[in-house]
């Protein structure tokens, strides 16, 4: 009975042993999986950061475009703004201008005016003139004419 005793003794210090082992052995299992576990997450953590700083770094490079954009419109408005003042100050330059060449060519048509109106007038005067010219040498002709025939030189101015 001893050496049963015994047997039974070191089949139990076996049995107690191989315990401590596959307690070992699932701890390090445990251990493994939760480090395999624990790796995968680490991971997953390590490619979102990625993903992060990826989205952080377009984001950045979309404000910059956005900036830049702002200010390219801003360039292209002001840019709007002053050609429409340069338009416009062209325009009024034009209008005055055309306002002081209209005046110029009413003064020179009204120049003209009173020129043609002096023409006129000394035309007038001058065909007055050549009327009255012309009445005094009928008259005088008249006169002729008639001291030639009182005087008998009719005839001789005739042959003459």
């Amino acid at each position: 009975q001893e050496a049963h005793q015994r047997e039974i003794s070191a089949l139990r210090a076996d049995l107690e042993k191989t315990r401590k082992e596959n307690k070992a052995i699932e701890e390090r299992a445990a251990l493994s999986y939760g480090a395999q576990k624990q790796q995968a997450l680490q991971n997953e953590i390590d490619n979102l950061r990625q993903e992060v700083r990826r989205a952080r770094d377009e984001i950045k490079s979309c404000n910059e475009d956005k900036d830049q954009a702002e200010q390219d419109l801003e360039s292209t408005c002001k840019a709007l703004v002053d050609a429409g003042k340069e338009c416009e100050e062209r325009i009024q330059n034009a209008i005055v201008q055309e306002r002081m060449n209209a005046k110029d060519i009413e003064t020179r048509l009204e120049a003209a005016s009173l020129r043609e109106k002096d023409l006129v007038a000394e035309i007038d005067d001058l065909l007055c003139k050549k009327n009255e010219i012309a009445a005094s040498l009928a008259r005088s002709e008249e006169r002729n004419s008639w001291y030639e025939e009182g005087h008998g030189l009719a005839d001789a101015v005739r042959y003459q």
